[in-house]
């Protein structure tokens, strides 16, 4: 019976998409938080429930496609500029470590899995740029919040499994992780969410979005004091996964949003730089306002006794102290998990790695995923493995263009206005966030609507550059920073 309710959901959210594409996108978002809880109902757990999302988001393409829409690169600002040589570059590796694998295992699937998982985003980013730029900023902003309202249910029920609740929906798929040290053995809690490393990203992402919307109006000290509860609320949820990565993305997100903000946005920099005050205030006082509520409850029960109570809050200050330990553990991590990876990757395999798709998540199952010692975590292990050093080398080279287009994008939009320059800025840091935090932690970007959902932001990102330009508000200091021929295949 489960399995039939599953299943008549994934239809509905197809039929949605397959009606409106655009209305697909909203459905493809609540379908990656609808997913897991449903898969951990349905007997045996079928692992095809990830794909729900991804299918959906798919569906909502192939009826993009139909309207007769173009859904190319060429369409996008900026990518003939930068993007169109690295890109075709990268397509090549991608075909050649396909074939690699292919002779390697001897099975397609492997392959194939690896092409799913490294176009995803770009797919994302097609489709994203299109909803971005037909429906402007009031659609961005309204994904965004529908984003954030979903997230914040799955992150409220991280708590609820914490607090003793044993719902059939609560908890991670499988056996569970435990974590060791720290005073005791913590459980990493996922609400209904299927892995706490999934629940510590949508953690991560959610308090970044609650302040990519918090810079899109003036500062008011009502709507500063509710951004402030709602960040330390997410922090605090997502302390109860015990995932440290996500306490590292928000302080990515803060330092990058701050320097672009501040480089690019004209005329805003007091409110740039008082946002970033802002976060770094909350994040800094967040795990530590946590802490400190404890001990003093903890004082105040001291002569009661045994008291469940007491021993709860004990136990959440071991997952305070473990998200703390962040920073401090920071350089020998990005060491052991950034960096050495590719040599382990290198040293096992050559130059040329192991061939496309061998480090893919569901490769395990037919034949693939060589994630040894030290691949399993570094994404520039993973792309080593999967891609080679040439693969490695093109993929910087990619970062680089990417760069180049995100000043582009930011100079245009900044001159715009403050909302469109603090939003391409928001979009650009917690873009730059997620990549930092692949290096050191790839289990999470094996998960399609990551991928997905950041390759949307990514195609928003280069829709500022169509959307600012379209309104003309000031006059660019750069006239021929967009060509008109690009800028009107964009807009068409």
């Amino acid at each position: 019976m489960t399995a039939v309710l599953a299943n008549g959901v994934l239809v509905l959210g197809i039929l949605i998409a397959a009606w409106n594409w655009r209305l697909g996108v909203y459905a493809a978002v609540a379908m990656a938080f609808l997913q897991d809880p449903l898969r951990k109902i349905t007997p045996d757990q079928p692992a095809y429930f990830i794909l729900f999302a991804a299918i959906v988001f798919g569906t909502a393409m192939a009826r993009a496609m139909t309207t007769g829409m173009s859904l190319t690169f060429r369409s996008i600002p900026f990518w003939s500029n930068y993007m169109r040589t690295p890109f075709g570059l990268f397509l090549m590796v991608l075909l050649l470590q396909a074939a690699h694998s292919l002779v390697r295992f001897g099975n397609p699937l492997v392959p194939t899995l690896g092409l799913i998982e490294y176009m995803a985003p770009f797919a994302g980013m097609i489709l994203g740029y299109r909803f971005a730029v037909t429906g402007g900023v009031p659609r961005i902003r309204r994904f965004l919040w529908f984003y954030l309202a979903f997230a914040l249910v799955a992150l409220c029920t991280v708590g609820l499994e914490a607090s003793g609740l044993d719902w059939p929906v609560l908890g991670e798929v499988g056996a569970g992780i435990h974590i060791s040290g720290y005073g005791g053995r913590l459980v990493a809690h996922s609400g209904t969410l299927r892995s706490s490393e999934i629940a510590g990203w949508h953690a991560a992402t959610a308090a970044c979005v609650v302040m990519i919307l918090m810079s899109q109006n003036r500062l008011v000290t009502g709507r500063v004091l509710l951004a402030i509860v709602v960040v330390i609320l997410i922090v605090g949820l997502g302390i109860l996964t015990g995932r440290r990565k996500f306490v590292a993305m928000i302080a990515t997100f803060l330092c990058a949003y701050f320097i672009f903000a501040a480089v690019y946005v004209q005329r805003t920099r007091g409110t740039a730089i008082a946002v970033a005050l802002l976060g770094l205030t909350v994040y800094a006082i967040g795990p530590g306002f946590f802490k400190l509520e404890t001990e003093l409850d903890l004082a105040r029960t001291s002569q009661s006794g045994s008291d469940p109570a007491r021993a709860s809050k004990r136990q959440y200050e071991l997952y305070v102290d473990r998200a703390s330990s962040v920073f401090g553990d920071a350089g020998g991590r990005v060491v052991e998990l950034g960096i050495a990876p590719v040599g382990w990757a290198y040293a096992r395999f050559g130059a040329f790695g192991a061939g496309l798709g061998s480090a893919a998540q569901g490769a395990r199952y037919v034949g693939g995923a060589f994630t040894g010692t030290g691949a399993g975590e570094g994404g520039l292990g993973k792309l080593t493995l999967d891609l080679g050093l040439p693969g490695l080398l093109i993929c910087g080279v990619m970062i680089i263009a990417l760069a180049r287009t995100a000043r582009a994008i930011l100079q245009l939009s900044g001159r715009q206005s403050v909302a469109l320059g603090n939003l391409s800025c928001g979009l650009l840091a917690l873009l730059t966030a997620n990549a930092a935090n692949f290096a050191v932690a790839t289990q999470t970007y094996g998960d399609l609507f990551v991928l997905i959902f950041l390759g949307v932001c990514g195609g928003t990102l280069f829709a500022m550059a169509a959307i600012g330009s379209s309104r003309n508000l000031t006059p660019l200091r750069r006239p021929m920073i967009l060509r008109r021929s690009t800028l009107r295949t964009a807009l068409d």
